[in-house]
């Protein structure tokens, strides 16, 4: 008996087979065959991001210059995975994940979800970084998570390192900080049910980690792209992959410009800014009214927009 535990933490009672030929989505004609969706979006700043003190290179890129690709994974509890295991892969593999063996990407996002729970589990006094300049120990953060079920941290890491178990702003943290790699969360947006664009929520990891590429998701309504501007719902239920298109510099060409010495000099200098040699600032103490976050309250953020998606 686990005291009703898994009647409590949210899972998804999505029992489907992935057997050959199955569908791994409701059929879309908005989603092509490798999970696609056919229209581009646009991203957009969060409004709290004029607030924040994130300085790092992804607060005002030209990522939200350009449309980006929208990729669907299944809705069988495990979404949050899925998404970033995708995500990853594109990034490192430098190719998509196939759809084709759906066991192996089951398998890397058990093996995802199970070493960021580790992580947080197996030692709770490391502090885990959130963005900006917003720190948590991991208990306190586990802890938060696992109130609202009425169960204790422990039981609450026990369930979730379980398949179907619903992941979501605890578990986005600890992947975070387990890949050292930032996560950045969008939503639905629209006015006057204008077309949906992607609204930046989160910016877990930055700038800390902005030396390495970010991992971009989506937190929709799970009927979406199936469904019109202005009836979604407000928090998003299920995750999807982003995936923004590469800006690439025009290249310049160099007749008796600098040399390559002065070349490589410049370019140690952005590395030494990128790097975050001069964080003198940073490290300035904060008064206690500049202690709590300025973005969004940790607990509402957890407990609410993240509580759980399938």
């Amino acid at each position: 008996d686990n005291g009703g535990i898994t009647k409590t933490i949210p899972r998804s009672t999505n029992l489907q087979s992935y057997s050959e030929g199955a569908p791994l989505w409701k059929p879309s004609s908005l989603i092509n065959d490798d999970g696609f969706l056919v229209k581009h979006y646009n991203l957009i700043p969060g409004e709290w991001e004029e607030e924040t003190i994130i300085t790092g290179k992804h607060r005002k890129q030209r990522l939200f210059d350009l449309p980006v690709k929208i990729r669907q994974v299944p809705g069988d509890g495990n979404c949050l995975f899925h998404a970033l295991t995708v995500c990853l892969t594109r990034i490192q593999d430098g190719k998509h994940f196939c759809f084709d063996n759906i066991d192996q990407l089951r398998q890397c996002s058990r093996s995802l979800r199970e070493k960021a729970v580790d992580y947080m589990a197996l030692k709770p006094s490391r502090l885990l970084y959130l963005q900006g300049r917003e720190y948590i120990r991991a208990d306190d953060l586990i802890e938060m998570a696992a109130n609202p079920y009425d169960c204790t941290g422990a039981e609450y890491c026990s369930e979730m390192r379980k398949e179907r178990y619903w992941g979501g702003g605890p578990e986005i943290v600890g992947v975070s900080n387990l890949l050292r790699r930032p996560i950045h969360v969008y939503e639905l947006y629209t006015v006057d049910e204008e077309p949906f664009q992607l609204r930046r929520m989160a910016c877990f990891g930055s700038p800390k980690y902005d030396r390495k590429e970010p991992l971009h998701i989506l937190s929709a309504d799970s009927r979406f792209p199936d469904i019109e501007p202005g009836s979604h719902l407000k928090s998003g239920n299920h995750f999807l992959a982003i995936f923004p298109q590469t800006y690439l510099k025009p290249r310049k060409k160099v007749r008796g410009g600098a040399t390559s010495a002065q070349a490589k000099t410049q370019k140690q200098k952005q590395k030494g800014t990128r790097d975050g040699k001069a964080t003198t600032e940073q490290d300035e103490s904060l008064d206690s009214s500049r202690k709590k976050s300025k973005w969004i309250d940790v607990v509402d953020f957890f407990r609410g927009v993240f509580a759980g998606v399938v």
